[in-house]
């Protein structure tokens, strides 16, 4: 006995209409029809050139899809000279699609004048797909100017905001080649409470940008920011990146040369803190008995000996030396005493065999009586040598 089991077919007819309809304007066997040729850009540029501006509305009508598309994808190829052409046909073609591609244009080559027209359109037509969260009138206007990127960079610096939150109300993504050239630009004339309200992340990303993209700028920088913000207010992170990249100034001047002396002087008085930090981290009395000096730090060395190290406290009118290894008393001299005895082993070589290189005791030095010219850490040391070194570093040798 066979069983057999019926078949059913289901065909909705709106989807049979459609096939039908399907097989009718392409019946199977046809070969597919060839696609229209993309526009040829040159050909298309060169008629817009060609064409005199009072003309421009009928090229415009005239000017097929896509020829209008070749020319908003081609942003980074149409000329500066052809800015206003191009901007007045996109305008009179104005698809809100267009928006997005056009600002992508500019954001990550900013230095052009046709981008910076066509992201100017963008702005005005449809700031909304921009993520432009204030007024798009004096954005439009900016990228519009003579001076795009200054104008562009004024609109970032006004207002209480940081750079960062006003880039992204702008609609300048970060990590974009705009929103850095812009912060660039910035870094060279922002106010004290400006720079200390950013966060060193961003201004280390800021600066890094910059070095790469304009030396001149990365230098200018530099130099404002150190002579602008007061040592105890930098950024660390910054200072990291200032140090990596340009070493001491001592030991590469021609990576300084450009960058001037008070900024200078106040990156070593940072450098000097820092170092007196690290060596002197495990011993909390000393470092605090430092850190009541450091305003007037102008210096600071660490020399590598077989067994320690040592940090080398240079001030106005002293020089001062501390053991990383517990144990070892603290040596006071004048700065021609150090000149004599330390200087070629501090800033030149940087090491020596023994500590005891780093040790000559000189009676009846520096301290001005009868005293040697050590600090013993033990008893009141902190109560005893307190006054002789205020008295030296804000008053000379007596």
């Amino acid at each position: 006995m066979t069983l057999r089991l019926p078949s059913f077919v289901f065909e909705h007819p709106k989807l049979t209409r459609v096939r039908d309809d399907i097989l009718r304007r392409y019946p199977a066997g046809q070969a597919a029809r060839p696609r229209s040729r993309l526009p040829n850009l040159s050909r298309l540029l060169r008629r817009i050139r060609n064409t005199p501006r009072e003309k421009l509305p009928t090229l415009a009508r005239r000017l097929s899809p896509p020829d209008i598309d070749a020319l908003v994808f081609a942003g980074p190829s149409i000329p500066d000279d052809l800015d206003l052409k191009v901007r007045d046909i996109l305008g009179r073609r104005w698809r809100n699609r267009f928006a997005g591609t056009l600002w992508n244009h500019f954001l990550q080559s900013p230095g052009r004048r046709a981008l910076a027209r066509m992201a100017s359109l963008a702005a005005a037509r449809n700031p909304g797909a921009l993520s432009i969260k204030v007024p798009a009138e004096p954005v439009s206007d900016a990228l519009d100017s003579d001076d795009w990127l200054t104008s562009l960079g004024r609109l970032v610096e006004a207002g209480q905001e940081t750079l960062r939150d006003k880039c992204e109300q702008l609609g300048l993504r970060l990590n974009t080649p705009a929103a850095w050239l812009i912060a660039t630009k910035l870094l060279r004339t922002l106010s004290a409470e400006r720079l200390e309200a950013e966060t060193g992340p961003f201004l280390t990303t800021a600066l890094q940008k910059t070095y790469e993209l304009s030396s001149t700028d990365f230098f200018a920088a530099v130099d404002h920011y150190l002579v602008t913000l007061p040592v105890t207010k930098f950024h660390s992170d910054i200072l990291e990146f200032i140090h990596l990249n340009l070493g001491r100034p001592e030991k590469a001047p021609s990576r300084w040369r450009d960058i001037s002396e008070p900024a200078q002087a106040k990156f070593k008085q940072w450098l000097a803190r820092r170092l007196m930090g690290e060596i002197l981290a495990g011993d909390h009395d000393r470092l605090e008995f430092w850190r009541h000096f450091a305003d007037y730090l102008r210096n600071g060395f660490v020399v590598t000996t077989r067994t320690t190290k040592a940090i080398v406290m240079i001030f106005p009118t002293l020089v001062a030396v501390e053991f990383l290894a517990v144990g070892n008393a603290g040596y006071l001299y004048t700065l021609e005493e150090y000149d004599e005895l330390l200087k070629d082993i501090v800033e030149i070589r940087g090491e020596c065999y023994s500590e005891s290189q780093l040790k000559h005791q000189i009676d009846g030095s520096i301290v001005g009586n009868t005293k040697n010219n050590r600090i013993l850490h033990h008893g009141n040391w902190q109560y005893d040598t307190y006054p002789i070194i205020h008295r030296l570093v804000t008053g000379g040798v007596r």
